[in-house]
């Protein structure tokens, strides 16, 4: 039998020699691109925001990431999102309060004004000025489950100022590994749960 090039041939990716590097914990400087209003489940209000590395080793690592994916996907009608570990979900009102300011929303914003971005005009927060901004993002290493198997990402744990991470003037927490798997552990949907409140990024 005669083996003849494809026409794909010089566009396929090789298996194995991915140039994919792990995402290491630490503070990284990012700018938001996207910023948008949301609701939760339970209609509290939310901002969803995607956001890459914007200085040093990793700048652009989500986004060429992204792109990766998407030149990858064997399916080209299949929707390649943007990597999890690119975006935030904020909600602004106290999950136990929705009358109290949520403590991730309350970070977020001091996070913002401390970068230099006004985010209140009054008592009204300004989504648009999220366009483009800077802020800082403290990343922790956090072992996670799903259908019975466990692995570890490295995800959004707080926001800081920009001169905060530039400063490296910031507190790494420790890795967060799941319990051991008792009786006694629930699981949801293939996730362990944790206490919300200990999630800065929601």
């Amino acid at each position: 039998m005669e083996i003849t090039k494809k026409a794909d041939y010089d566009q396929t990716a090789s298996f194995g020699q991915s140039n994919y590097t792990p995402l290491p914990k630490g503070g990284y400087v990012c700018k938001i691109f996207k910023a948008e209003a949301k609701e939760t489940k339970d209609g509290q209000p939310m901002i969803h925001i995607a956001f890459d590395i914007a200085e040093g080793e990793y700048k652009g690592y989500f986004m060429d990431l992204f792109q990766s994916r998407k030149q990858n996907a064997r399916d080209e009608f299949k929707e390649v999102k943007y990597p999890f570990e690119g975006q935030s979900w904020i909600v602004v009102t106290d999950y136990e309060d929705p009358n109290k300011t949520s403590r991730k929303f309350k970070g977020f914003c001091t996070a913002l004004e401390d970068s230099g971005t006004t985010v209140w005009n009054g008592n009204k927060f300004m989504l648009n000025a999220l366009d483009g901004a800077m802020v800082g993002i403290v990343y922790q290493r956090e072992e996670q489950e799903w259908e019975g198997k466990r692995s570890w990402r490295t995800l959004p744990w707080a926001f800081r100022s920009v001169d905060t991470i530039r400063e490296d003037d910031y507190f790494v927490p420790e890795d967060k590994a799941l319990p051991e798997k008792t009786d006694d552990v629930m699981m949801s949907e293939g996730f362990a749960k944790v206490d919300e409140d200990s999630i800065p990024f929601k």
